[in-house]
Formats: structure tokens, C-alpha cells, sequence
């Protein structure tokens, strides 16, 4: 009896030794499903932040492995900017962007981005396929982000510390900019690389019959393209330590669209830029320049000043401390280093604006951002300071 009485002792004793240990095991993955659910609530998870070929965090959430096949994401922003001295002060719900993308699977991806800015003005920002062969071989179909400088790619308010983009990559590199064409692009180690071939920038303005003056009012936003002539580009990004990263491109074609007057004009636009972020330093610096072949039949046509020379540089160095970000930006772009005026002579002429700023970033959610900055800034030799507050988030 004593035997029996023991033996069954030892053997509950066993059972309750691995229900305890089974439970232990169900209770670890029960947790885990708990955290998965709240980050999913809170908008993206841990595992769905980063970017994808060198995009933003947000818009690179259609390409998460496995998953859901409808994603959802998105970012905004609203600033406030005081012109120092001037009654030319502005609030404005500047952005509100919404990425949708679906995975038909973990090879064929489409992605999209539709923006509201301004709070009155809808636009297709980009709407592409991928079809994803392996790392080293992709291809990309449809609208998509021409692959030049940083902010095109990555101007999601939480991945630079300015309230507003450098306007180095808005005067020089036009960005935001998009096209419909066809990419290559992939990556073999520390290496990633792109090439594509799109509709080229339009230099002709036909509802006034005249020329662009300037490469910004030359996209035409992927709405029915002019394609009579395409434009190339290249990029190329190399990571040779943690946190840091080397990045060059460019963009060449003819502009003229086949229209007569300005037959043969061409831009090449090449820029070259360092992002760092490390050890509590955040890091980026670019420099870029601009070439317009043909400018002086633009000048004609336009009868106006057009540039054939434009360059730009920045830099900003940020330090973090726990949520806050302190940081200094240094910035100069030429918009007319060389060019010519409305009879086709040559012309030079002071179209200089340098700036000198600081400010801090303040996160109390990592996809969450609140920035200030003041700009010492000068045009043209002229003073034209700022003082600017925003709030911006990705999801």
C-alpha cells in the first residue's frame, strides 16, 4: 500500500511538474501575442520600421514579409513659421498623407501614396508595382519617387530634424518629384543600387506657349507625361560600418518634348550625400548641382532669365538625448550660377540664399515628432529670418 500510496505521489508530482512547465511555455507566448497586439494598436511595429531601399519607415510597410495583405500607413505634418519683422506669419496643416498597398504576394507588391496638402489640394504621389526576384535583382513598374538626393525618398517629418525640408532639395532637386517609368534596382552586400528610365522633365509650358523658368515648374506630377523624351538615372548607396551610409545619384535626359524652339535642351542633375546615425549622433550632409544644356533657347522662349548652373549644400548635426534632439543645420544653394537673360546673352546675377539655424527635436513616441528651429537666413544678401514650430508622426 505504502508502495502504491508513493508511486502515485512521484507520479502527480511529475504531471504537475511539466503542466507547470507547459503552462510556463503558453504564458511566455501569450505575452508575446499581447505586446504584437499593442504595437499593432500604437500603428507600427518594431519589425515594420525601417526603410525599404533607402525609403521612409512608413511607406515602406507594403513591404513587410508575411503579414496582412492590405497595408496601411501614412504620415503629416502642421507647421507654424513667424517671418521675424514681416505680417507674413502662417499656420498650415502642411501634409496629410496616406500609403496604401497591397501584397498580391511576398513577390509582387503595389504601393501607393495619396497627399492632401494644404488641407484643399488631392494628389497621386506615386502608385508602382515590384516584383521581387531576390536581393540582388528587383524591378519596379508605374509612378514611382525618382531615386535622387535624400528628401525625395525620405521626407517622412520623423527622418530629418528641420520643421521644414531642406530648400536645397526643393530648389535645386525638385523634390518631391515622381514619374511614370520602369526601375531596376537590388543590393549585393554592403551595396544597393538603382537604375531607371522614365518620362523626362518638360521645359515647355504649353497652356502659355512659352518656356519653365525654373526645374521645379518643370514635373509634371506623373499626370499624363509628356513622353517624347526620357530621362535616365542612377544611384548607387554603400554602408561600410553600422550607422553609416554613402550615398550618390543622378538624372540626365533632354527636355525639350519635341517642342521646335527648344530643341536638344538638356539637364543632368547630380548630387552626392553622408547619412550617419549612431551613438546618439544624427548626421546628414549632401551636395548637389544642376546643368540645363540649351538654357539660353529657354531664356528666349520664356523671355526671361533662366538659369544653366544651380548648386546647393547642407548640413545638419543633431545630438540625442533620450527624446530630445538638439541640432544645428548649415545650409547654401545658388539658383542662378550662370544662365542667361530674355535675349539669349549671358547673364550672372546674385541668386544666393544661405541659411544658419538651430533648433530641437522633442519625441514622446518614436513615430511621434515635435520640432522648433529659428533660421538666420540671408537672399540674396538681403535679411529674411524665421522662426518656425510643427508637429509631425508616421503610422
Amino acid at each position: 500500500m505504502k508502495k502504491i500510496l508513493i508511486q502515485t505521489i512521484t507520479s502527480v508530482a511529475l504531471s504537475g511538474s511539466l503542466f507547470a512547465t507547459e503552462y510556463s511555455d503558453l504564458e511566455a507566448k501569450v505575452d508575446a501575442l499581447i505586446e504584437e497586439i499593442e504595437a499593432s494598436k500604437a500603428g507600427t511595429t518594431d519589425e515594420e520600421l525601417g526603410g525599404h531601399h533607402g525609403h521612409g519607415d512608413a511607406m515602406s510597410k507594403a513591404y513587410k514579409k508575411g503579414g496582412e495583405k492590405l497595408s496601411i500607413g501614412g504620415y503629416g505634418h502642421t507647421d507654424y513659421v513667424n517671418n521675424q519683422g514681416k505680417d507674413t506669419d502662417t499656420a498650415n496643416n502642411y501634409r496629410t498623407i496616406l500609403y496604401l498597398g497591397y501584397k498580391f504576394s511576398d513577390k509582387i507588391v503595389f504601393n501607393s501614396e495619396i497627399e492632401f496638402e494644404h488641407a484643399n489640394s488631392i494628389a497621386m504621389e506615386f502608385a508602382a508595382v515590384d516584383f521581387m526576384i531576390n536581393d540582388a535583382l528587383n524591378f519596379r513598374a508605374g509612378n514611382f519617387l525618382i531615386p535622387v538626393g535624400n528628401i525625395n525618398l525620405r521626407h517622412e517629418p520623423t527622418l530629418f530634424l528641420n520643421v521644414s525640408r531642406p530648400e536645397t532639395e526643393r530648389q535645386i532637386i525638385p523634390s518631391t518629384w515622381s514619374e511614370n517609368g520602369i526601375m531596376v534596382y537590388g543590393k549585393n552586400g554592403n551595396f544597393e543600387y538603382t537604375f531607371a528610365q522614365t518620362a523626362s522633365l518638360n521645359a515647355y509650358d504649353s497652356t502659355n506657349s512659352k518656356a519653365y523658368t525654373s526645374i521645379r515648374s518643370m514635373r509634371s506630377g506623373a499626370s499624363k507625361s509628356e513622353a517624347n523624351d526620357f530621362a535616365y538615372m542612377a544611384r548607387l548607396s554603400y554602408k561600410p560600418i553600422e550607422g553609416l551610409e554613402l550615398i550618390t545619384s543622378a538624372f540626365t535626359g533632354e527636355i525639350d518634348q519635341g517642342v521646335a524652339s527648344i530643341d536638344g535642351a538638356a539637364i543632368t542633375i547630380a548630387e552626392a550625400h553622408i547619412l550617419y546615425n549612431k551613438d546618439n549622433i544624427n548626421f546628414t550632409a549632401l551636395y548637389t548641382q544642376s546643368n540645363i544644356d540649351g538654357a539660353e533657347k529657354l531664356s528666349l522662349s520664356a523671355a526671361d532669365d533662366v538659369a544653366s548652373e544651380t548648386s546647393g549644400y547642407y548640413a545638419t548635426l543633431g545630438y540625442v538625448m533620450n527624446q530630445w534632439t538638439p541640432f544645428i543645420h548649415i545650409e547654401s544653394y545658388d539658383k542662378f550660377g550662370a544662365g542667361f537673360d530674355s535675349t539669349g546673352n549671358t547673364k550672372t546675377k546674385d541668386a544666393t540664399t544661405d541659411v544658419r539655424a538651430f533648433g530641437i527635436n522633442y519625441r514622446p513616441h518614436k513615430q511621434v515628432v515635435i520640432k522648433a528651429d529659428y533660421m538666420d537666413q540671408e537672399v540674396a544678401g538681403i535679411p529674411d529670418d524665421r522662426f518656425s514650430m510643427g508637429v509631425g508622426y508616421i503610422f
